[in-house]
């Protein structure tokens, strides 16, 4: 009986020490909180695909994977789906559109051209149970959850990528992670964006006294009456959607907004950018215009401007170069002996105002020495008139910009009114640098990696770039950045994946009977696409006319006609399209001339009345042996659908002067 008892307590022991060795043999499914299966795969596995990311485009990549019967796993670090929008926005509600109704006996396509949340070939789209135009971040979350539950997409969550490396010898990808080396035939990094850290001359303010946040990390505002705002100046610093979002999260809280802007924003309503400065964002500029407290300036590279008692200025780039330190508080005020006591920012402002007025003082005793200034009221900046009695009280200043130094008649303006801020937050926008994962060179602008073909690494065979990283091709030009962009991007980027290494043909068309059977086909696209709209200027579809004259094709013409492919791309080596031998049309959506528009432009009729249209509109063009010989463009439709006989007539035209140009069917 003993010795049965203690073999079992020996195989218990030797269980409990192993069992950490057992379990990571092979894999095991565990019931995430989140209500659906994942996978803990032991370190050493192979995988056809490894995504870095579960965010939207992670889980679109699985997705399209899943759907062409490759494996693949999303390795993310947080605990959930989405984990960005658990963040971000900070005030939790989107600016991406959410369009349910878009007119009688729609397409599906057509729907999805207003729909800026679901992702393609997704059993099921957003607007099916979320009804408010600008959504919550949380109800988009909930559907990316949705889905991963629903395809059982295979996750594993707390898995930290810290690096990875291309093993020569045997022709696979090293990704290291917090839990050991997993191998991969491909990497794809749909790691998005993450916010910028503070710059240190934006720190350097709290010895001073100052509360220094960035975007991430500030306080929330619930109620408007939270004490580490309430009543308090606020300066933020940035010029994109994130800083006036933030203002407007301050706007019933502080007592006054300052925003300390690099770059003058730019509004989406006049370039048509969607990255652009937002209209739902932009209430501080009511609020400063109508005299509220709030207000904006530019941080001007030729100008410093004095801070809570720190001089910055605007030079180079966001980051540490959106500001740099020219001096701090301790250097620009006489030495003193304090006591050992640390100064507050009040204390500090204080004596910073009775350093500037013996400087005025100073100033106004030499100039009275001076011939021109005999006779003459020499005034300061705040009103304070020559010959005050010894001892009498000047008048305190007001918190404020200073005036230019010089003079003006019989008036000296001297500078030296400054800015007192309780509180500093950093909005300055968002990178997609990741150490060892995303890698951009030091001479590049920080946002975006270099890519290749198909927003591939151009160093490492077979890693690709997805989502908000993609944007780096299009940027400030279509959506790319953004999930109703990024999706086709992904999309077209997987095709070219299976074309190139895996024999999966790309879609394409070919039963065309001659032009008309081509024109109406074109027609179609243009009425109904929404990988052409949303991605502007950027996806093309593509029609390519190859010769096969022989015995048994007397007509010798075969056209190919394929959808969405990146324009920058259809002459690449590395994509069999024979757009550099053969003759091809293009056929796409673009704007006119971006730089025309303005706020006077936006309100007159003559906007609509150019040609080419300034507006969306349809471009087809066409190449012969890899050059562009004709460009014709269709006219822009006010309502957006291109369906009237007026529009339909337009394209066609535009679709024979390029067929003709070309001899397509000569």
């Amino acid at each position: 009986m003993w010795g049965g008892v203690f073999t079992l307590s020996v195989v218990v022991v030797i269980v409990s020490i192993f069992y950490d060795k057992i379990k990571i043999l092979r894999p095991h499914a565990f019931l995430h909180q989140d209500g659906f299966s994942l996978y803990h795969y032991p370190p050493k596995t192979h995988f056809q695909h490894v995504i870095i990311g579960g965010g939207p485009a992670g889980i679109q990549t699985a997705l399209l994977l899943k759907e062409a019967g490759h494996t693949a796993i999303v390795m993310e670090r947080s605990s959930t789906v989405g984990s960005f929008y658990s963040e971000f926005p900070r005030k939790r509600r989107l600016i991406s559109h959410n369009k349910r109704h878009v007119g009688i006996n729609k397409t599906d396509e057509f729907q999805l051209r207003h729909d800026w949340h679901s992702l393609l070939s997704a059993p099921s789209l957003f607007t099916e149970d979320n009804f408010d135009f600008y959504p919550t971040a949380s109800a988009f979350q909930d559907y990316l959850k949705k889905l991963a539950s629903d395809l059982s997409i295979h996750l594993q969550f707390g898995t930290e990528v810290t690096g990875r490396w291309y093993d020569l010898k045997n022709k696979r990808h090293v990704v290291t992670t917090n839990k050991g080396d997993y191998y991969a035939d491909y990497i794809h990094i749909t790691t998005g964006y993450s916010h910028r850290a503070v710059p240190s001359c934006l720190e350097a303010l709290s010895a001073n006294g100052v509360s220094t946040y960035s975007y991430a990390d500030f306080p929330d505002v619930v109620t408007g009456n939270e004490d580490w705002c309430s009543n308090k100046r606020i300066g933020i610093f940035g010029s994109g959607n994130s800083a006036f979002e933030t203002a407007d999260m301050l706007a019933n809280c502080a007592s006054g907004v300052f925003m300390f802007y690099k770059n003058r924003p730019n509004l989406s309503a006049i370039t048509s950018y969607t990255g652009d400065l937002r209209i739902s964002n932009a209430g501080i500029l009511d609020r400063y215009r109508l005299k509220s407290l709030d207000t904006i300036a530019d941080i001007d590279p030729k100008f410093n401007r004095n801070v809570g008692g720190s001089t910055i200025s605007g030079s180079g780039r966001d980051g540490d170069d959106f500001c740099t330190l020219i001096e701090s508080w301790q250097s620009s005020l006489p030495k003193m002996n304090t006591g050992g006591r640390t100064l507050t920012g009040k204390q500090r402002m204080e004596l910073l105002e009775k350093q500037k007025e013996a400087e005025r003082d100073k100033t106004i005793s030499q100039l009275r020495k001076q011939p021109e200034f005999k006779g003459k009221v020499i005034k300061t900046a705040y009103n304070e008139k020559d010959g005050n009695k010894k001892g009498r009280k000047r008048a305190k200043p007001k918190p404020g910009y200073g005036e230019e130094s010089g003079v003006k008649g019989d008036k000296l303006i001297v500078g030296g009114g400054s800015i007192h801020l309780d509180v500093v937050i950093f909005a300055g926008g968002f990178k997609t640098a990741l150490k060892n994962i995303v890698n951009i060179d030091d001479d590049d602008d920080d946002k975006f990696p270099k890519m290749g073909d198909f927003w591939s690494d151009p160093k490492v065979p077979n890693v690709f770039y997805g989502g908000a990283i993609m944007h780096g091709r299009d940027y400030k030009k279509s959506a790319g950045g953004f999930v109703h962009g990024f999706r086709y991007n992904i999309r077209t980027q997987i095709q070219h994946i299976l074309a190139r290494d895996f024999a999966v043909k790309r879609p394409f068309e070919d039963n065309f009977g001659g032009s008309t059977d081509l024109f109406m086909k074109i027609l179609d696209r243009i009425q109904n696409s929404s990988g052409l709209y949303q991605m502007q200027d950027y996806l093309v579809d593509l029609v390519v006319v190859e010769d096969y004259t022989n015995e048994f094709n007397n007509d010798g013409i075969v056209l190919r006609y394929y959808e969405e492919i990146p324009e920058e791309w259809i002459m690449s080596k590395e994509n069999d399209f024979n757009c550099r031998t053969n003759s091809c049309m293009t056929i796409k959506f673009a704007y006119g001339q971006r730089e025309m528009w303005d706020y006077e432009l936006l309100w007159k009729t003559e906007r609509y009345r150019q040609d080419p249209g300034l507006f969306l509109h349809p471009v087809i063009s066409g190449y012969y042996k890899g050059e562009k010989v004709v460009e014709e463009h269709a006219k822009e439709d006010f309502e957006g659908e291109w369906t009237h006989p007026r529009h339909e007539k337009s394209i066609m035209q535009a679709c024979s002067e390029v067929v003709n140009e070309i001899s397509l069917f000569g």
